[in-house]
């Protein structure tokens, strides 16, 4: 009984579990994106679908169908630094922007570098949702550093 009890816990606390809700911080959903799911808005994998807002989910799914069928898709840069070349380096810094009990926007500052010399300072916004009974926060938008919105584009 004790053995059944003791993989009963393990089980809940495994790593599939803690993808199932962010109820607390969207400032801790949006580092579990960029760090474990960073490619969340392309092809996403059942533990990012769970952190993934409905209707965000169903505009990348759409693109991720035009991306299958080798149309002229909605991307051409990487969302998170917004560039074909060049990559977020630290230091990173997640700053909540806005809080309501139902929206949240967090901006994810960094340090834009395209070679070892020269860099710019970016950030991305993401902007979370949570409704329903599990009341757990969700990605819904990644807006980029020139303003676009994924959720937008991923519609059109």
């Amino acid at each position: 009984m004790k053995t059944a009890l003791a993989l009963l816990i393990i089980a809940a606390c495994s790593s599939s579990a803690y993808a199932t809700c962010f109820n607390d911080s969207p400032v801790a959903l949006a580092k579990v994106l960029r760090e474990k799911h960073r490619e969340f808005y392309q092809e996403p994998s059942a533990e990012a679908r769970q952190l993934i807002h409905p209707a965000f989910l169903k505009a990348i799914d759409r693109e991720d169908r035009c991306i299958k069928a080798n149309d002229i898709c909605s991307l051409d840069a990487e969302p998170w630094d917004d560039a074909q070349d060049g990559e977020a380096t630290p230091p990173f810094e997640y700053k909540v922007m806005q809080l309501t009990p139902t929206e949240s926007t967090v901006q994810f500052n960094f340090r834009f570098t395209v070679d070892n010399k020269h860099y710019s300072h970016r950030h991305t916004t993401l902007k979370f949702k949570r409704d329903g009974a599990d009341n757990c926060w969700k990605v819904d938008d990644l807006i980029t550093f020139h303003g676009q919105s994924l959720h937008k584009m991923f519609l059109k």
